[in-house]
């Protein structure tokens, strides 16, 4: 199931994707361009990355990954809050991890 994100955020105990509504039609989309000169998702690219990311999420939430210890031990606890600033730490991957 597709739907728009009521609060902005996308936490939510839903088990789909919701992404911004200006994404649903490109005249919308236009607009938000115009008003705030960039479209989040606005290229095929980083909507991907938006889906991507939203569909990690669903699945989380779906198969209740996070009460996992080795989900845990891999992306930490989903009660903490997110940093201000986000500096990517990329792991070699081991042959438990493939």
């Amino acid at each position: 199931m597709l739907g728009w994100p009521t609060n902005g955020f996308h936490r939510t105990a839903f088990r789909d994707l919701r992404f911004r509504f200006f994404l649903a039609h490109p005249r919308l989309a236009s607009l938000e361009r115009k008003m705030l000169e960039e479209v989040e998702g606005g290229n095929a690219n980083w909507l991907m990355r938006i889906l991507r990311h939203e569909t990690g999420h669903a699945i989380d939430s779906a198969y209740r990954l996070r009460r996992r210890k080795d989900w845990r031990k891999t992306f930490g606890k989903a009660s903490r809050s997110y940093p201000t600033v986000y500096r990517p730490r990329p792991r070699v991957a081991t042959s438990s991890c493939i």
